[in-house]
């Protein structure tokens, strides 16, 4: 690792910020860089570390100086609706004060309702993303979606492009070795939010161990055995697959995102034009 690059993540609320969050943790303890995990909407941290996540990315917080990073977004629809079932069911209200209000308010209201009531308090989430820098050739860009698709391959080109995997693959005793070292350097640091420097620096993890780490925060190992698709309303984790907005979305709230963010569901690349609807529709 080069002395000079800070590495990061840029999330946003209801992206898998958990999921993405729980394994780079893990991966910082085997390389033993320092991290801290930064929740708050425009909460920048200049502070001298390895490795920043950021699960409430805002283009205004992208630490200066050489980074190497990616962010990842996700159909606005489909965040919607996670925040929704999220904010009614299952998201801690420690964390976040205000979702108590907000669930006594959802729990009141019909899902279509619901929807709307959800657009504007979740709307400096999707102005987070519609804002956002998508030239910079430091940050990796990527979609919820193909993630989904394929939740170990996207480590490995994510480790990639940060520059985190051997150049070349090591013969079979330095890949024991590096696993060794990377196991050693995380017995006294536990995963958590944040972490101090290790006393061993690897530099860089082998494909079988971010795999592995990837493995242990598989969707089905999160919800003990649930399959992505079959749902869970009051669990964090409630479905893990893209599109289940179509199911939701009525007619009226189906126009009321148009009218909001349909040009920004476009500039995204979700849709062609505002010629979109839903099953419910």
């Amino acid at each position: 690792m080069s002395a000079e690059i800070k590495y990061c993540y840029f999330g946003h609320h209801k992206c898998a910020s958990t999921w993405f969050a729980s394994i780079l943790h893990a991966a910082c303890q085997d390389l033993g860089f320092s991290w801290n995990t930064i929740g708050k909407l425009h909460q920048r941290c200049d502070d001298p570390l390895d490795f920043l996540l950021f699960r409430n990315a805002t283009k205004e917080i992208i630490p200066g100086g050489k980074i190497r990073g990616f962010h990842v977004i996700r159909d606005p629809r489909d965040i919607l609706v996670s925040a929704y079932f999220s904010h009614l069911y299952s998201h801690p209200t420690d964390v976040w004060e205000q979702v108590s209000g907000v669930r006594k308010q959802l729990s009141e209201l019909t899902i279509e309702e619901g929807l709307i009531y959800e657009m504007d308090f979740i709307r400096e989430v999707f102005d987070s993303i519609f804002n956002w820098d998508y030239d910079r050739e430091d940050i990796l860009e990527l979609k919820m979606e193909r993630v989904m698709q394929d939740p170990y391959g996207i480590w490995i080109e994510i480790f990639d492009f940060l520059g985190l995997l051997p150049g070349k693959p090591p013969s079979r005793t330095k890949r024991i070795w590096k696993d060794i070292q990377a196991v050693m350097n995380a017995v006294r640091r536990p995963p958590s939010d944040s972490g101090k420097a290790g006393w061993i620096r690897p530099g860089t993890l082998t494909p079988e161990r971010i795999l592995g780490i990837a493995d242990t925060f598989h969707f089905r190992r999160l919800t003990q055995g649930r399959k992505q698709g079959q749902e869970d309303k009051k669990s964090h984790f409630r479905k893990g697959v893209a599109g289940d907005w179509k199911n939701h979305f009525t007619e009226k709230a189906t126009e009321v995102f148009k009218e909001r963010f349909g040009d920004g569901l476009i500039k995204l690349g979700y849709e062609n034009d505002d010629d979109w609807t839903s099953k419910s529709a």
